[in-house]
């Protein structure tokens, strides 16, 4: 889980992560660089939550194994390349309406998301994903936990360096 108290992720920061699994991620008005989750080969899933709304550039570029991702909040825009290269890509969750979601700018090199299932009418708590009832049928288990103890380390860095007083 990347607290809501990070202000900047600078580019590459989590970039060829090997053991990154899954993100919870949700800052407040943080400015996020490109490149932050690029080459992490293990990620399976990753949540932008509802403070989210812009995806950056080459976000997830290049995680071959990245089955779902989570749009808790009102994106307006998917930067180019954000999910390039993410051929198990299969779910996409997005909190609004299929109108609201051919209203988002997704911007070139993202076929993964293009091809993508996406759900609609979907919202996570803290770090659960939560299916409506009705769109459940048939998808197995998915009120699935982040672990977000996986990312405590490096929460607690991350906030170290940047001298950032947070709970994690």
């Amino acid at each position: 889980t990347i607290p809501e108290t990070v202000k900047i992720i600078r580019a590459q920061a989590f970039m060829n992560c090997a053991n990154l699994e899954n993100v919870y991620f949700n800052c407040i008005n943080a400015e996020i660089i490109n490149y932050i989750f690029t080459d992490c080969v293990k990620l399976d899933k990753i949540v932008f939550g509802k403070n989210v709304t812009v995806i950056p550039e080459s976000v997830c570029g290049n995680a071959e194994f990245l089955k779902t991702v989570v749009f808790d909040g009102k994106i307006t825009s998917v930067g180019s390349k954000a999910f390039y290269n993410c051929p198990s890509l299969a779910d996409v969750y997005f909190s609004g309406t299929e109108a609201e979601w051919k209203a988002v700018t997704i911007k070139s090199n993202n076929e993964a998301l293009a091809d993508a299932t996406i759900h609609y009418l979907t919202s996570t708590n803290d770090n659960t994903v939560e299916i409506p009832v009705e769109k459940a049928a048939g998808i197995p288990d998915w009120r699935q936990t982040h672990a977000p103890q996986k990312c405590v380390k490096f929460c607690t860095y991350l906030a170290s360096i940047q001298n950032i007083n947070t709970k994690v």
